[in-house]
């Protein structure tokens, strides 16, 4: 069934409120004239009460405000459908998978519906990059996946044909891309999780200093190459150990990666601003118009730079999701060791 458009609708309603407006002022003034200020001239003869005369006078009053009214409603419904017809053909793109169109939004639109199309183009325009962003996310994690899954499959083909011996080195090799594999999914769970608005931490006072040392013990078979400097005060604080684990273990595998042959030093302390972690090392540093940017999942630069050395690009947006879940704060600073320095906040264990 074909809809009534508003332009039509509109010049309905102007010819209607013109007729009834123009036949109850020929009424009420007939009625205030004839019976409250000259009583004297009402008719013996109720047929005469209006005249012919009146009635014309009556019909060309309507037909002139249906003259005026008509192209005024016209009008007024024109730029009330104009914005919403350049809405629907935005709106129709997107359907049909076109994120990219925009509707047009004219200066004199009214307030209302400028601020509709200015919410719609807006709204678009985050649907695009979210779309955009999940793309590149997917393509990113299949990359981070398809190497060391590749990795392992051509190892163990390798031993079931016997082009490989198989030795210890070889074992721990194995193991070692198996627990960077668990590390990169278990860091795609946590994004996800926080995405989602699920990350839920299962908070207790814990002794961070003694939590920091399990993970320096963990890491400790592959710090050959590293100098470890720790200066960790006892501190108690109120966190999700195994989370703030995770946090730490990112961050250390990072340091590692860039600090080769170099010193990695790691501060515990209880501040005033609250519960500090730092983890600062001697590598190459990274620029300060990068550093904002380390925390993003699959940033270029940390993207590239993983890559070329052997990480995911994943463990930094980890570290700032864990420190976000807690109400902290993680920042990327210059170190005076000559490198970087990534600061890990918690608040205060309140008494």
């Amino acid at each position: 069934m074909r809809r009534k458009t508003l332009a039509r609708q509109m010049m309905l309603y102007a010819i209607v409120l013109v007729v009834i407006t123009v036949i109850m002022t020929f009424v009420v003034t007939y009625v205030v004239y004839v019976y409250l200020i000259d009583p004297n001239q009402i008719p013996d003869d109720d047929d005469a009460f209006i005249t012919s005369a009146d009635l014309i006078w009556m019909g060309l009053a309507i037909l002139v405000g249906i003259v005026v009214a008509t192209p005024t409603a016209l009008g007024l419904a024109r730029r009330i459908v104009r914005p919403l017809d350049t809405l629907a053909t935005a709106i129709r793109a997107a359907a049909r998978g076109d994120l990219g169109a925009r509707a047009a939004v004219e200066s004199d639109a009214f307030g209302e519906t400028y601020g509709l199309l200015e919410d719609y183009n807006h709204l678009i325009a985050r649907l695009q990059k979210t779309s955009a962003e999940k793309v590149e996310w997917n393509a990113a994690i299949a990359h981070e996946l398809r190497t060391p899954v590749a990795i392992l499959r051509g190892r163990l083909k390798g031993l079931a044909e016997g082009v490989f011996v198989p030795s210890e080195d070889l074992f721990h090799n194995l193991l070692h891309h198996v627990e960077g594999l668990s590390r990169l999914i278990e860091d795609l769970r946590a994004l996800s999780l926080s995405e989602s608005g699920h990350l839920h931490l299962q908070k207790t006072d814990v002794r961070l200093d003694i939590e920091l040392r399990k993970v320096l013990r963990f890491i400790e078979p592959s710090q050959k190459n590293h100098r470890l400097v720790l200066n960790m005060a006892p501190v108690v604080a109120h966190c999700d150990p195994m989370r703030i684990r995770q946090a730490v273990l990112a961050i250390l595998d990072n340091a590692s990666r860039y600090a080769v042959h170099g010193v990695i030093r790691v501060v515990l302390a209880d501040t005033a601003s609250g519960v500090t972690v730092c983890i600062e090392d001697t590598g190459p540093g990274i620029p300060p118009e990068f550093r904002n940017q380390v925390f993003d999942a699959f940033s270029r630069r940390e993207a590239s730079r993983s890559r070329s050395s052997g990480g995911s690009g994943l463990g930094l947006a980890v570290v700032k999701t864990i420190a976000v879940a807690h109400q902290g704060t993680v920042a990327c600073e210059p170190s005076e060791l000559g490198g970087t320095r990534f600061r890990i906040v918690l608040p205060a264990r309140q008494a």
